[in-house]
């Protein structure tokens, strides 16, 4: 059985799936619904005291922004990532159909080396 050392397998049906969820949690708006309810909780669990609980809350609100902001862009990312794979498909594809269509026509005709020794 071959290596499948440095082989990059697709599942094309998993990310088209994974789009279809990921497009319908986005819809229903299921990141503000995290966020509210992150809101709703009331104290945060690092507790408000000014010594570290409203310092690592500041520290916290930033990343826990930026993934808010991922989670939302998330389908469009995933989408554009099929999209790119699905064009190196595509040109996988030309790139081996143009090699077997060079190698039959210089199966066809005689080398530069061949000629004139026939």
């Amino acid at each position: 059985m071959p290596s499948l050392a440095n082989v990059l397998l697709v599942d094309s049906d998993a990310v088209a799936k994974a789009i279809t969820i990921l497009t319908a949690a986005a819809a229903h708006g299921t990141v503000s619904q995290v966020d509210s309810a992150v809101q709703h909780c009331g104290a945060t669990p690092w507790g408000d005291d000014a010594g570290l609980g409203q310092a690592f809350g500041s520290v916290f609100a930033q990343p826990r922004q930026a993934l808010v902001q991922t989670i939302q862009i998330l389908p469009e990312v995933v989408q554009d990532l099929a999209d790119m794979l699905n064009r190196a498909l595509v040109t996988f594809g030309d790139v081996e159909d143009c090699a077997v269509e060079a190698v039959q026509r210089g199966a066809e005709q005689p080398s530069w080396r061949h000629a004139g020794r026939d």
